[in-house]
């Protein structure tokens, strides 16, 4: 008897942030909307069970970084690395600007790892 084990296939546009170097965990998530597009390598917090950019604001606390491009328009559920290691040359905050040396020490002691 033959088994095909495969459920289902996805794939998704655009570069992804997470590497190979150290397999990632990555999780879906729901989005708050309307934010727009969000690029891979943009930097999360939650606020109110839901995620959303972080900017870098005293009190904030990062979750993980999107991994794939999201239009929070027209999707609510993305993709996002909670442990593993992530292109830093993608790496953003919400108004575009890379991580301070502080935030990417932050970023290690969660369990993501720039490279």
């Amino acid at each position: 008897m033959v088994m095909d084990g495969v459920k289902g296939r996805f794939e998704a546009g655009g570069e992804r942030a997470h590497t190979t170097s150290h397999p990632p965990i990555i999780k879906a998530g729901k989005f708050k909307p309307n934010i727009g597009v969000l690029p891979a390598g943009q930097v999360l917090q939650r606020v109110a069970n839901l995620l959303e950019q972080f900017t870098g604001a005293e009190g904030e606390v990062m979750v993980g970084v999107l991994d794939a491009p999201l239009d929070t328009s027209t999707d609510e559920v993305g993709e996002y690395v909670v442990h593993g290691t992530v292109k830093d040359r993608l790496l953003t905050k919400d108004n575009g600007t890379a991580l301070d040396a502080a935030e990417l020490i932050k970023l290690y002691e969660i369990g993501i790892y720039p490279e």
